[in-house]
């Protein structure tokens, strides 16, 4: 690349300026389009950018290539303020934001990948509003950040290989600064990936979007799990805040006496946390209670997953809950084992969202479960939604409140029976709202299918309407009461009007000879 020295231009500055005022476009790579690739001045936009108080050098190469201008670590903070803002001016005359301009700046380990800026109260384009170098000194007195972005006040950093996120947090916490820093430790290269660089927070601005939303190419690699199911380790904290670094000092010192590891944690500016912690198995949930509770008044802002795949979801502080009304560790565990009994699984319990999530091996341990949950023994509240599915397929589940399931269980049950595990009702009345995802079960369009599906839902009660989706292509929905005749059968993908032929038709015509 050619480096452009720092020199003094600014009797050129207006004629340079001029010549800015044109629209950019890059690419991801970094490339303006061809169209415009004439009209641009990029040796004299660089040279404005090196005459500026804290800019150490500027490299350039051809027209349509990227522009990288390095700050000096030696630069005050006068000089870093005036350059952000004669770099914003400069931008603004030429019509493009820092994003979508061909500038990157970098400063040792980082690299500045967006700016702060706000959206249009109509919903309207993001918008760059200021670029604040200020925060770069104390993020360079960091140590062992392998490489870092800062976008919108939020400095993401991946650590040095062999650095302890934990230990280096801890040390971390008590520097000064006043940027938001969310740190992940090295990873493997086979489990890092392209991200979006430094999105913004609960402290951040959480409207303002990343680099990438603003299609910008200034990414940075962000390590992730290697596996989706896995948590992502990383920790989220502001510098220079003493209420962080009492924060952080208590969730180790209360993790450590759980035995339990701090996976995810993410500290607010007034020192509110949600952390994510692993325990061995549901056993050590025991203890981590006894811990827990002497320390903190509510759990809320706490999610413990168990090695043995188990679940507990305090909500979010960040998200405003209270936790007020949320069972107790005591109460989970209870739960657990009256499901255990049955020989199901609660595989989740979600403060945040009032929700259990139970699996059943067959349609008699479903049976079971409904009168469970429904009764006056449930530990847990029972205005809460239970989600009931199968084990060969958990992301397909039915959701019910606890107390609805004792008297909505049979229709379910008896389509387990018939081998349609993946049937769901999610009805919010009486009446159940059932429906047959496309792709597991007996097929609907054989007459062995069909009859299956016939027989199972004749076998049973319900009060009132229910509503019945098959959703094998094309898609079939009618109406019916328990042993009526099929309302408003149509192709659920298309107007009502719309007539049946092939299989879905004969689904009516078996559904109605054995109606009355």
């Amino acid at each position: 690349m050619e480096r452009v020295s720092i020199m003094n231009f600014r009797s050129r500055l207006p004629a340079l300026l001029s010549g800015l005022a044109l629209a950019f476009t890059v690419t991801a790579c970094g490339h303006v389009d061809s169209e415009q690739e004439s009209s641009i001045d990029y040796e004299g936009f660089a040279e404005s950018v090196a005459e500026l108080p804290a800019v150490a050098s500027v490299e350039s190469a051809a027209a349509g290539e990227a522009i990288v201008a390095e700050i000096s670590a030696e630069a005050s903070e006068a000089a870093l303020r005036t350059t952000g803002r004669r770099i914003m001016r400069l931008l603004d005359d030429a019509g493009v934001s820092y994003e979508t301009s061909p500038l990157t700046i970098v400063s040792g380990p980082y690299t500045i990948a967006g700016t702060y800026g706000y959206s249009e109260p109509d919903g309207g384009p993001y918008r760059s509003h200021r670029l604040d170098l200020t925060a770069l000194p104390h993020l360079r007195e960091l140590p062992d950040v392998a490489s870092g972005t800062l976008h919108n006040g939020t400095a993401t950093v991946t650590l040095t290989e062999g650095t302890d996120l934990h230990t280096w947090v801890e040390d971390a916490v008590t520097r000064d600064g006043r940027s938001r820093v969310r740190a992940y430790p090295a990873q493997d290269d086979s489990q890092e990936t392209e991200s979006p660089n430094g999105s913004p927070g609960t402290d951040g601005g959480a409207d303002a979007p990343t680099a990438d939303d603003t299609g910008s190419g200034k990414t940075d690699v962000v390590p992730v799990p290697a596996e989706s199911d896995e948590l992502e380790e990383s920790f989220t904290f502001h510098l220079g805040s003493e209420k962080n670094a009492d924060t952080v000092q208590k969730l180790f010192a209360a993790a450590d006496s759980a035995d339990a590891a701090v996976v995810t944690a993410e500290v607010s500016s007034e020192g509110e946390v949600d952390a994510d912690l692993e325990l061995e198995s549901l056993a050590d949930l025991e203890q981590l209670d006894d811990v827990f509770a002497g320390e903190y008044d509510v759990l809320t802002g706490f999610t413990f997953h168990t090695g043995d795949g188990f679940r507990l979801d305090y909500g979010s502080t960040m998200q405003g809950h209270t936790g007020q009304g949320a069972p107790s560790i005591g109460d989970v565990l209870a739960a657990h084992q009256q499901i255990e009994d049955l020989g199901a699984a609660l595989t989740s319990v979600s403060e945040s969202l009032q929700e259990a999530e139970i699996e059943a091996p067959d349609a008699d341990a479903l049976r079971d479960v409904a009168e469970a949950v429904s009764s006056s023994a449930w530990p847990l509240e029972p205005t809460q939604r239970i989600a009931l599915s199968h084990p060969d397929s958990p992301d397909v589940a039915s959701f019910l409140p606890a107390e609805a399931w004792g008297e909505r269980v049979d229709v379910l049950a008896s389509l387990w029976g018939a081998g349609f595990t993946t049937a769901t009702d999610r009805g919010g009345s009486a009446s159940p709202d059932v429906t047959l995802p496309h792709g597991q079960g007996p097929d609907i369009t054989t007459a062995t299918g069909r009859d299956a599906l016939v027989a199972a839902l004749r076998g049973v009660d319900w009060e009132g309407t229910a509503r019945i989706t098959v959703e094998h292509p094309p898609c079939l929905t009618f109406e019916s009461t328990a042993d009526g005749t099929a309302l408003n059968p149509h192709d659920c993908q298309h107007e009502a009007s719309t007539e049946l032929s092939g299989w879905d038709q004969e689904v009516i015509d078996a559904w109605d000879a054995t109606a009355g």
